[in-house]
């Protein structure tokens, strides 16, 4: 065929449109069939993933078109053409809920259009659009009638290679519309065990590039970007989000509890995702149930957490912004020999346990924004930590020097600390980034002090690994 297809094109000024097109090496194989005839022939390929764009395109970058949502009068345009002859035939009542279903959408034609043949198939009601509307939120998984919505994002997620399935799928545990910071979600999927290593590279390294490769192929979107110009954060789209979410249910990946909704699950929870105050669905978690959980996040007040006790087996644990989080809720958390992960940002905690030390296998802890003053002593028998993120001012603990697989540390207030745990940082030979302050106000050593410790620390680091330093 494709022998067939160059000799007939071999003298002819031609124009070929490629649709859809996954992969590099598709494209390698199928241009083949084009003879390069100087008759200034064209082709143009259609992708959802940006690399693929760019190969297709070597070495000529500028002929890649990204394509933009659709602005909000050419989403009402096609949306109203499909299901009316003229889109204003309308009715005015329907004038609000049109907005409300196109927010949902995001400027996809794909969702447009789907959405809008789904329409055009019923009487034109107000009670009947605002069935459609509320059931976008679990429309894959209800109603029948979005199926063909549901089967072309359920191949995107399909041409999926099995490293990055498992990725996407974690993506459930975070509510609808939340912006997911990049680091701490790869982080997450490095505890988690998703990560495999691969020669040449290192973890992070490895799940920052299953980051980019999931944005590349449009399954999340990016959101802003950090001082090195990657992504700072990313959000799913609200159709894709419900897709995740059911093949999530459907495999028994996570169990979701909120004020308004729990999903099905099994007696066996492998993940759980507190959203809200879920005081009362909590209570029909026995001990029993939650043996098995390798994850646990809360988002917001959510009331009562269960007992870290419940937990055996827990690798992540992540509780943000609660601020009905207490410290006598994490007085058993030595108890957790697996937890590679902790992140308690913006809670009510100011105290950490001294059994601390004996999570010999964390990796990541996460403190800001908590009303901490002070670490203990046996936080220096953290082996394996490689990022310490505290709020301002905590006091850190003579030995901090031997935390040696530490990679990151932030907010190091100099001005709280003794010359000698300054100059302990020097011992730190694998950090690369160091987040330090220094007030004169209050401080508990003089600044010459500081200084000759601080440059004496700044002479080894800057002879080793140290590439960022933030105040």
């Amino acid at each position: 065929m494709v022998q067939m297809t160059r000799d007939y094109l071999q003298n002819k000024r031609y124009l070929v449109i490629i649709d859809d097109l996954w992969s590099k090496q598709a494209w390698k194989e199928i241009q083949c069939a084009f003879p390069q005839n100087n008759n200034a022939s064209k082709i143009i390929t259609t992708t959802r993933v940006e690399d693929v764009a760019k190969y297709c395109s070597f070495p000529h970058k500028e002929y890649v078109y990204p394509m933009m949502p659709l602005d909000c009068d050419d989403s009402k345009s096609l949306f109203l053409k499909r299901i009316f002859s003229n889109k204003d035939d309308c009715p005015r009542e329907l004038n609000e809920l049109t907005d409300d279903i196109l927010r949902k959408c995001h400027g996809l034609p794909l969702a447009i259009v789907n959405i809008a043949s789904l329409l055009a198939t019923k009487p034109n009601s107000k009670r009947e659009w605002e069935r459609v509307r509320n059931s976008l939120g679990c429309a894959l998984e209800q109603d029948p009638e979005m199926e063909q919505v549901k089967r072309i994002l359920f191949l995107s997620y399909c041409d999926l290679p099995n490293y990055l399935k498992i990725c996407f799928l974690d993506l459930s545990i975070f509510p609808e519309d939340h912006v997911i910071g990049r680091l701490g979600l790869i982080r997450k999927w490095i505890a988690e065990g998703f990560i495999a290593e691969q020669q040449g590279q290192n973890l992070e390294d490895t799940a920052e590039n299953y980051f980019s490769e999931l944005i590349n192929r449009n399954m999340i979107e990016p959101v802003g970007t950090d001082y090195s110009g990657k992504p700072r954060a990313c959000r799913v789209h609200d159709i894709m989000f419900d897709l995740i979410t059911s093949l999530s249910v459907k495999e028994n990946f996570v169990t979701i509890m909120s004020d308004h909704k729990l999903t099905p699950s099994t007696n066996k929870i492998r993940r759980l995702s507190l959203q809200g105050n879920c005081a009362e669905q909590s209570i029909r978690l026995g001990a029993h149930s939650l043996y098995q959980v390798r994850s646990f996040t809360a988002f917001g007040d959510v009331g009562r957490v269960p007992s870290l006790l419940n937990f055996h087996i827990l690798r992540a644990l992540d509780i943000q912004n609660c601020p009905s989080l207490e410290d006598r809720d994490i007085e058993n958390i030595g108890r957790l020999s697996h937890l590679r992960y902790i992140s308690l940002y913006n809670s009510n905690i100011g105290k950490i346990p001294s059994q601390i030390g004996k999570l010999q296998h964390l990796q990541t802890l996460d403190l800001r924004a908590t009303r901490i003053k002070e670490l203990p002593a046996t936080i220096a028998q953290l082996h394996q930590l490689v990022r310490l993120c505290v709020p301002n001012g905590v006091v850190l603990p003579n030995g901090i020097g031997d935390m040696t697989a530490l990679k990151e540390l932030s907010m190091f207030d100099a001005s709280k600390n003794s010359p000698e745990v300054v100059q302990e940082l020097g011992n730190l030979n694998k950090l690369k980034v160091l987040g330090i302050k220094w007030c004169g106000y209050n401080a508990i050593n003089n600044e010459g002090s500081f200084k000759k410790s601080l440059v004496s620390s700044f002479r080894n680091l800057g002879e080793r690994n140290l590439h960022s330093l933030k105040d």
